[in-house]
């Protein structure tokens, strides 16, 4: 008889500190005085039925306490596990906003990298046009420089040219040469 109040200490003693190892404000847990009602109670008697009728009083008792204990045990874990999934929710809702803050902030960047290089690309475009232009202005100054220096051999050849001999006086000059040497 005394291994029943044992067992029932035993018991409720790792019931209790399953449920602080779960649950650390779990209202339910008690201390060892709430269920030590049980373990002194028992008292030999020498009549078997008060006995047995004790013992079954002892039991029912006890299976109410259980019964109490395990539906606190299942309400505090379902307001635990509510709260967890909350927090979980919270948690995922807070990764999801910072996710697409992370999104927008990249979506920006990039933005802005793209109009650097559409502004990078249109001065560089700005650049070549204006070294073609130059280009095309200095080749242009060179032609018209060459075209006035053609001009003026041109002008010069033309003034010389009439210092030039005809071909029929051609024939005529050589001989003169050749017989009126002229010594130098």
């Amino acid at each position: 008889m005394v291994w029943i109040a044992g067992g029932l200490k035993n018991v409720l003693g790792r019931a209790a500190g399953s449920a602080r190892g779960v649950c650390e404000r779990a209202s339910w847990v008690r201390s060892e005085s709430s269920y030590a009602s049980f373990i002194g109670s028992w008292k030999p008697t020498d009549n078997p039925g008060v006995a047995k009728a004790r013992l079954v009083k002892l039991r029912k008792n006890y299976e109410k306490e259980v019964k109490e204990l395990r539906k606190q045990y299942f309400y505090e874990m379902e307001a635990k596990r509510l709260e967890d999934q909350v927090k979980r929710e919270a948690e995922l809702e807070r990764m999801r906003v910072a996710r697409e803050e992370r999104k927008a902030a990249k979506r920006e960047r990039s933005q802005l990298l793209a109009t650097q290089r559409l502004q990078k690309s249109e001065e560089f475009r700005e650049m070549l046009q204006r070294e073609r232009a130059k280009n095309a202005e200095r080749r242009m100054r060179k032609e018209k420089s060459l075209e006035q220096k053609r001009a003026r051999e041109k002008e010069l050849t033309w003034k010389k040219s009439s210092l030039w001999i005809d071909e029929k006086d051609l024939d005529r000059r050589i001989v003169e040469a050749m017989v009126d040497t002229t010594p130098l």
